[in-house]
């Protein structure tokens, strides 16, 4: 545990998630000193509360998403107990774009076909054959992003990131990943929406043997 924030108050913010309805692994955790930490939310890493030096002497958090569907607020730092509202505020927001209604149908259907339902599990890892096997596909896909003339500098970070969660992500972690980023791809335009149908196709036909290599 990094004690550059007591470890009572680490536990106060991680009980304040579960009561949020999330779990402290779907986080990246960051503690800066007794009042300021980063906490990322791993599917969609643009999705962080960071802490930003400025406004009072404390500093600031920057959240995202932000309250009435924007993008990002800051929240000034007022003492532990006000930045515990401010979590809880932000998850409750976070939570609000994580289970909206899905704007393509086919991201569910990526899932279930792709993965079906053996990565439901938290707790068990992928073998060696089948993180080659992810690293690969992912590698091709992010080939046939540049084939459509996408800017995938963005993209490009993502891939890497899912490819070393592969190496240590429980198999449900890593699909929920997998899915938070592809969304967040068209959602936030990353992939011009002309081409979504065709690239939903494109993941579904190049992951389809995932499915396949974890039936009996």
């Amino acid at each position: 545990m990094n004690l550059a924030m007591l470890p009572a108050r680490q536990k106060r913010l991680a009980d304040t998630i579960i009561e949020c309805g999330f779990r402290p692994t779907e986080f990246d955790f960051e503690p800066l000193s007794n009042e300021a930490f980063n906490l990322k939310y791993k599917a969609i890493p643009a999705f962080q509360m960071k802490y930003q030096k400025g406004g009072n002497h404390k500093g600031y958090f920057n959240i995202s998403p932000g309250p009435n569907q924007t993008m990002r607020k800051d929240i000034e730092i007022a003492g532990f107990e006000k930045t515990l509202v401010s979590l809880k505020q932000w998850l409750d927001y976070l939570r609000e774009n994580v289970e909206v209604v899905n704007p393509w149908d086919e991201v569910e259907s990526v899932k279930d076909e792709v993965f079906g339902d053996r990565f439901d599990s938290y707790e068990e890892l992928l073998d060696d054959e089948t993180i080659k096997m992810f690293d690969q596909k992912l590698t091709m896909l992010l080939e046939y992003f540049e084939s459509q003339n996408v800017d995938v500098a963005e993209i490009k970070e993502d891939i890497a990131f899912l490819k070393t969660e592969s190496k240590r992500a429980p198999k449900r972690s890593l699909r929920n990943q997998f899915m938070g980023i592809v969304l967040s791809w068209f959602v936030t335009g990353l992939v011009p929406p002309e081409i979504v149908p065709e690239a939903m196709e494109y993941i579904k036909r190049l992951f389809a043997s995932f499915r396949l290599i974890q039936l009996p």
